[in-house]
């Protein structure tokens, strides 16, 4: 798989700290590979520097150390930029930072505006996507008039809708209900399945799973990287991270400390109650 995005001992520390040579580094020595049309998540506890990498995936920070390439381009210099933004996309944690336009069409529209896209595509895209996140039906309406989490999905549309290579969801799903989250998580899905690459920062080891590939950060460095339920075989570990233990983990460990057969890889609740209703069956 060709790597888009690649990172060769990047690091980076802000300009306010670098008179001081003591100066702690947000991220430090940092190698990585995405390929495109890969979907990644990346986890760690608060301060591990995952917003800062993906603020250095397309330009908003420059790496203080080493090189980040996107689509081949080198983002420590200026003159690519403007092509590095287009290859990538990002949606932040507090939709308020993103939304421009006056009504719900007109944001999702600025962007492709800005791209020169052709009026009857603009209006085909902003149909598409506004019914993908769930607010088809909302184009009249002022976006400071939506809810929080109405705010995030249109912020996302707004990106989806200028079809970058990239996008990183940067704790997009945070501000959202469990039904607006699982409609952005199902847009997700559909991104990447269109060939989308996708780099998702997360909280929650259960989105996480859905992900081709985990990436655990803590301290600035990457501390592991694997497939989803490789991950979750080390209990301990996400513990030591500060990541949540999903709960059919949780019980599974808790039946096998207490003697019950309970296979080691299971790692989902499907699984689990299948494993619990086979043994209570044998009763």
């Amino acid at each position: 798989m060709e790597p888009i995005i690649r990172l060769d001992g990047a690091g980076f520390r802000y300009d306010h700290l670098q008179e001081r040579p003591e100066a702690e580094w947000a991220l430090r020595g940092v190698h990585l590979q995405v390929g495109s049309g890969e979907y990644i998540a990346v986890m760690g506890p608060n301060g591990s520097g995952k917003s800062t990498l993906a603020k250095l995936l397309n330009g908003l920070l420059l790496p203080s150390e080493g090189k980040v390439w996107v689509g081949g381009l080198d983002t420590g210099l200026e003159k690519n930029h403007p092509l590095i933004r287009q290859k990538v996309g990002m949606v932040f944690q507090n939709p308020d930072n993103q939304i421009v336009g006056t009504t719900v069409k007109d944001d999702v529209a600025f962007g492709m505006e800005n791209l020169g896209v052709p009026r009857q595509e603009m209006l085909k895209r902003i149909d598409q996507v506004l019914q993908q996140v769930g607010l088809r039906g909302r184009e009249a309406s002022s976006p400071h008039h939506l809810s929080g989490g109405q705010k995030q999905r249109l912020a996302i549309a707004g990106v989806m809708a200028m079809r970058p290579e990239v996008i990183i969801f940067d704790e997009a799903t945070s501000m959202l209900d469990p039904g607006g989250r699982r409609e952005v998580l199902d847009a997700i899905t559909e991104l990447h399945r269109q060939g989308t690459t996708v780099i998702h920062i997360t909280h929650s080891v259960k989105e996480a799973f859905q992900a081709e590939r985990v990436v655990v950060m803590a301290d600035g460095r990457i501390e592991w990287s694997g497939a989803p339920h490789e991950l979750f075989h080390r209990r301990e570990k996400l513990t030591r991270w500060s990541l949540e233990v999903p709960l059919p983990l949780e019980l599974k460990e808790r039946l096998r400390r207490r003697g019950l057969p309970i296979r080691h890889e299971i790692t989902g609740t499907e699984e689990l109650v299948e494993s619990l209703w086979k043994l209570l069956s044998r009763d």
